[in-house]
């Protein structure tokens, strides 16, 4: 539920169904008080969605506002269309989220430091096998953040893009060592 042009929602105003949009835009401090509209420029700041988590959702990353600013201008000057599967801004809104677990949920936010990660990929057999220089990359970025920031991604689109079936034997190796040793508990 929320207010963006491609499904918003409607309210009720004395019998007649309107956009939320429309609403805010006509009455923004009334809709949304005044440090919000002001805050917000006008705007419904978030999207409310009630999902059933019973299946594991998408992995998301959300940019700040000035990132969706920044992007969307810049695939707009790019000349990339709205509809295209391979856009990544389709407004220049920031995409803010707040989880409420109405059952037991469990949620990754951020990642590790990358000394953590260096050290999880180096000892754990079967994640080594995903990038197995991780350790000596992140050796040679010393402190260049970029350059570090860089490394993350390249692990990260590994991961992601990895055949599913890769993956289903990867963590059924990793799973049947643990199953086997004595630390491992169900």
């Amino acid at each position: 539920m929320g207010a963006h042009s491609k499904g918003p929602a409607t309210a009720n105003v004395a019998g007649i169904e309107m956009p939320l949009k429309r609403l805010i835009a006509e009455a923004p401090e009334k809709t949304l008080g005044p440090m919000a509209s002001a805050h917000f420029g006008g705007c419904l700041p978030y999207l409310l969605k009630v999902l059933d988590v019973a299946k594991m959702l998408s992995i998301q990353a959300h940019p700040t506002k000035k990132q969706a600013e920044e992007g969307f201008a810049r695939e707009n000057a790019a000349g990339i269309d709205l509809q295209a599967s391979g856009r990544n801004y389709k407004d220049d809104n920031a995409k803010p989220e707040v989880a409420v677990a109405l059952t037991e949920f469990w949620m990754l936010h951020g990642f590790r430091p990358l000394e953590q990660i260096a050290e999880i990929v180096r000892t754990i057999p079967e994640l080594h096998s995903i990038m197995p220089d991780f350790s000596e990359r992140l050796v040679s970025t010393g402190t260049i953040v970029q350059a570090r920031r860089n490394l993350l991604r390249d692990l990260y689109r590994t991961v992601m893009t990895m055949p599913q079936n890769q993956a289903d034997l990867l963590l059924s190796t990793l799973i049947a060592r643990l199953a086997r040793s004595s630390r491992f508990i169900y």
